[in-house]
């Protein structure tokens, strides 16, 4: 196998700078990242409120944030006056960059804001790892979870030329998967921590363990908190349903659903190593009778909630203590919410709620709506009623109330992201803690 060792040298001289893996989280801020969201009633909470302002960080001066993200393993990315910066959970700069950037794992991939063709790989210091150009140095270069790149490099001499891919540890300055000509050309990132390395996507590099899987059947989902699943119907005098489970690990899994039906596909997206699963379908009397069930992905343990809950709206997601939000509509059509364990235990009993649109008859001003369907991890979800935005835990205590033309976006690690706006202008974004204190400036 023919090399141009001049070429390799020169990129293991370049790789010798490298250093080690940061925390998961993956952000580009080439988008802004805000997130619409609702929340209300604070019929059950005393004036939190008055005296907001008075709590706003003045000690210390720092930079006022523009843009905000979502934390992940205690890190994200913000933006500022045209300056991308990446901070710890105490709104500690780590480094900054300006122009197109990806943060994952701890390094930030970067267009040389010079050239399209140019790009750099930093780490959460800000030291610069790896500098290429498209069509000299490789071919293309992508990062990907653990602090792994996927490579695709081009060798040429006056008899031959050959394409490389791999798959590069900057932490370990190594490849952890042996450039290959061809045998990678279909090689592309495959979800969290896996690499689909072939088109039949049953051959898969874990980037967290660096070993290489193989599974017997066909991977069709993008890994999630480490499960991949799908559903296949076998037909039949009696239909059978199965679902299927591909751990990271390289474990599989076939469950039969206790269902017969032939559609059904309302999955919603697996989170956390859990999946609810409904199936709805009309009687012999016209009506909608729906059916659901809650798939542990680790033991394949199944738990029928049967027709408890007649027609769930939202994306059911299970966050990491294992709760999810139910908002669904009854026989006549009026929603409701709750908030539900993975054995499906009912935290509280269900509250009217409103759809999210306006229009809908079965709106309903005096209840509230809960904002993006979701309850995030540490047990907190929003719900919005008239403008008006509250903070609930689990089990629907009110925590806090919005001020004045605040909007609560989402929660994020122990802070709630907020808009400011006048109705029709924005007037500044900024996080907030649950005990109603601002932190609107970041400190380098």
């Amino acid at each position: 196998m023919k090399r141009n060792w001049k070429v390799v040298s020169s990129f293991l001289i370049a790789l010798m700078l490298m250093t080690g893996c940061g925390e998961k989280e993956a952000t580009n801020t080439n988008q802004t990242n805000n997130q619409n969201s609702n929340q209300g009633s604070n019929q059950d909470v005393s004036n939190q409120t008055s005296n907001q302002s008075t709590n706003q960080e003045t000690a210390k001066t720092g930079i006022k944030i523009g843009t905000l993200g979502n934390f992940e393993d205690g890190k994200t990315v913000v933006s500022a006056n045209g300056t991308h910066y990446l901070i710890d959970n105490t709104l500690q700069v780590l480094t900054s960059y300006t122009g197109i950037g990806t943060y994952i794992d701890g390094y930030i991939f970067k267009q040389d804001e010079s050239s399209s063709k140019k790009h750099q790989i930093v780490d959460s210091t800000g030291n610069v790892v790896l500098s290429y150009e498209d069509g000299k140095e490789y071919e293309k270069v992508e990062l990907v979870d653990n602090g792994c790149i996927l490579t695709k490099r081009e060798v040429e001499d006056w008899q031959s030329s050959q394409t490389f891919y791999g798959i590069y540890s900057l932490k370990d300055q190594k490849y952890v998967l042996k450039e290959e000509t061809d045998k990678y050309e279909n090689m592309k990132a495959y979800g969290d921590n896996m690499v689909s390395l072939d088109s039949t996507n049953k051959t898969f590099f874990n980037t967290k363990t660096q070993k290489t899987i193989q599974f017997k059947e066909r991977v069709e989902g993008k890994f999630k908190d480490g499960y991949s699943i799908h559903t296949s119907i076998q037909y039949g005098s009696k239909n059978k349903i199965y679902l299927h489970i591909f751990k990271e690990d390289g474990t599989y899994k076939k469950v039969e659903i206790p269902y017969e039906d032939d559609d059904y596909s309302n999955i919603s997206a697996h989170a956390n190593g859990v999946v609810f699963i409904q199936d709805c379908h009309f009687n012999e009397k016209q009506e909608t009778v729906c059916q659901s069930i809650i798939v542990d992905l680790e033991t394949a343990k199944i738990v029928d909630l049967k027709n408890t809950y007649n027609n769930v709206t939202n994306d059911v997601s299970f966050n990491k203590e294992g709760y999810a939000m139910l908002v669904f509509a009854n026989t006549g059509f009026n929603y409701y919410y709750t908030v539900i364990d993975k054995n499906g235990n009912r935290l509280f009993e269900p509250v009217k709620s409103n759809p999210d649109n306006s229009y809908l008859s079965s709106y309903d001003k005096n209840s509230p709506n809960v904002v993006h369907r979701t309850i995030y991890d540490g047990g907190y979800f929003i719900t919005e009623q008239n403008g008006t935005y509250t903070v609930r835990d689990k089990n629907n205590q009110a925590i806090l109330v919005s001020g004045a033309n605040e909007k609560f976006d989402s929660i994020t690690d122990r802070y709630i992201r907020v808009t400011v706006s006048n109705g029709t202008v924005t007037n500044g974004s900024y996080y907030k803690l649950l005990d109603g204190t601002i932190k609107d400036q970041i400190y380098q």
